[in-house]
């Protein structure tokens, strides 16, 4: 029956993960649960380096250097950054540079009263969510789609 109802049986893979990572601490190949730790790692990065972060350069550095400090079960090839753009500009950039991306993301479709656009407003919601499960802005692919169709749909009419 599981086999037939594939989102139900994402959602005990899920519980199964869980129970696992509490009993161990260990949520190497766990999908899930490695992004939660991925965002706690990044978290207590961001206490250590509030205002000013990292930087860009030392970003991997950063969350090697605290999955070692902290003792973190994760398996060498599971410890990656955050996946999520949020923390990590966060972590790169402290509060300011936070602050600041944000503010570069919403500003220009304020200003031209974008958000009232059905096609960029779906655009930005999807790019925005997105921005919430990786690393968009971290790739070439990233970059390129979003300075691509941001820039259309803002200056588009």
């Amino acid at each position: 029956l599981l086999n037939k109802i594939p989102f139900k049986q994402r959602i005990y893979q899920i519980i199964w993960e869980y129970q696992n990572y509490s009993n161990t601490g260990n949520a190497s190949g766990h999908s899930v649960m490695q992004r939660i730790e991925y965002c706690r790692v990044a978290c207590n990065i961001i206490k250590d380096n509030f205002f000013i972060g990292v930087g860009t350069g030392d970003l991997q550095k950063e969350f090697n250097n605290y999955y070692d400090i902290s003792n973190s079960q994760l398996d060498k090839k599971w410890r990656l950054r955050a996946h999520n753009q949020y923390l990590t500009m966060f972590v790169a950039f402290g509060v300011f540079g936070f602050c600041w991306f944000i503010f570069t993301l919403l500003y220009p479709a304020i200003k031209l009263k974008k958000f009232n656009d059905y096609f960029f407003f779906v655009f930005f919601v999807i790019v925005a969510l997105s921005m919430l499960s990786e690393d968009t802005l971290e790739t070439q692919a990233g970059v390129t789609f979003f300075a691509f169709f941001y820039s259309f749909l803002l200056f588009n009419r």
